[in-house]
């Protein structure tokens, strides 16, 4: 069943990047005429309606289910609501007509979502410079993995709003991440080279 789970899990994140990824293209390289507008309302509209709530559910089975140490629990759940929360918080700006605030929370919410590649890169290089990144052979990755994985994340999303000068617009999604990382750091047990005991 949790691989099933996690399979089933695994596709709709990558059914909600991929679609994500089509309202980025359609937007940004086509005039924006009515038609382009009505096809990205749709497609937000699905998103809204079936794919995310699909995702965020499959995330909090997958948290539950599958991840046993709490820090790794947290923090996997954690993205999953950060892309919820910049996904609402980017639909309430498009109808209050703040466009550049709707493109900032998707940016979050986009790159929140492609943090499980960013993962899987870390480990790949963690790995490769001679570090074995499944503690235990078999079990979960070790926690380094993801602490690395949160640092990228926080420091992509600062350049790219510094660079755009709206750090303090996006100041509570930089929180949301950073603050996640630092609370489960203090408050919860964890071993960058593995897990707890």
């Amino acid at each position: 069943m949790t691989n099933t789970l996690m399979t089933v899990h695994i596709l709709a994140a990558i059914g909600l990047i991929f679609l994500m990824f089509t309202q980025i293209m359609i937007t940004f390289y086509s005039s924006p005429s009515a038609n382009i507008r009505k096809v990205h309302k749709i497609m937000g509209w699905f998103i809204t309606t079936v794919s995310l709530p699909t995702f965020y559910v499959l995330s909090i089975l997958s948290c539950l289910l599958i991840i046993k140490t709490p820090f790794n629990q947290f923090l996997f759940l954690l993205i999953g609501t950060v892309v919820l929360f910049a996904f609402i918080r980017s639909i309430m700006c498009a109808t209050k007509r703040q466009y550049k605030k709707h493109v900032d929370y998707m940016l979050v919410a986009y790159l929140s979502l492609c943090t499980a590649g960013f993962y899987r890169i870390i480990l790949f290089c963690l790995s490769k410079l001679g570090h074995d990144v499944l503690y235990m052979r078999g079990a979960e990755p070790i926690d380094g993995g993801l602490i690395l994985t949160y640092a990228l994340l926080a420091t992509v999303l600062f350049m790219a709003f510094y660079q755009q000068k709206t750090i303090k617009d996006n100041a509570n999604s930089l929180i949301l991440i950073a603050g996640g990382l630092v609370i489960s750091l203090i408050i919860l047990p964890w071993d960058f080279w593995g897990h707890p005991n």
